[in-house]
């Protein structure tokens, strides 16, 4: 946790940010409001908070980050920083990216020519029956 308030408010209780995210783990109001970050014996309004009361709603925010993310420190940080909804559209445009990656890898390997010769062949029967030459639905019939 120190490591995270030294680079969130370089441990000023009264740091805040031009986002308005407050205190010495800058917290937005939003987050430290919500039931799964802020405990009960915190006050509801956040510009009366102690150190004590800083401190307790982020580190349930990056608990419940922590979760959210299998554990996995880079992420749950990435997500306190940036916000978890973005951190989810970065990962799902990388994985994206990666498969993509991956598929072009694969077809210019040497297994790579026999898929693209079986795609450019069930496309050329296709065109030849007037159907859509990018369906695979001849190959998922067969797969009984």
């Amino acid at each position: 946790m120190l490591a995270l308030i030294r680079q969130e408010s370089a441990f000023q209780e009264t740091a805040r940010s031009s986002a308005n995210a407050r205190g010495l783990m800058q917290v937005l109001p939003s987050p430290a409001a919500s039931s799964r970050a802020k405990p009960a014996s915190c006050p509801i309004r956040f510009q009366a908070l102690s150190s004590r009361c800083q401190y307790r709603p982020g580190t349930r925010y990056l608990a419940s980050l922590l979760q959210h993310y299998d554990g996995k420190v880079e992420l749950a940080l990435a997500a306190y920083n940036a916000g978890d909804s973005r951190v989810d559209r970065w990962l799902e445009e990388l994985e994206t990216w990666i498969w993509r990656s991956l598929w072009s890898v694969f077809l210019s390997a040497k297994r790579g020519g026999y898929v693209k010769q079986v795609l450019s062949s069930l496309a050329h029967y296709h065109l030849r029956n007037g159907r859509n030459p990018g369906s695979s639905a001849d190959l998922q019939e067969d797969r009984d």
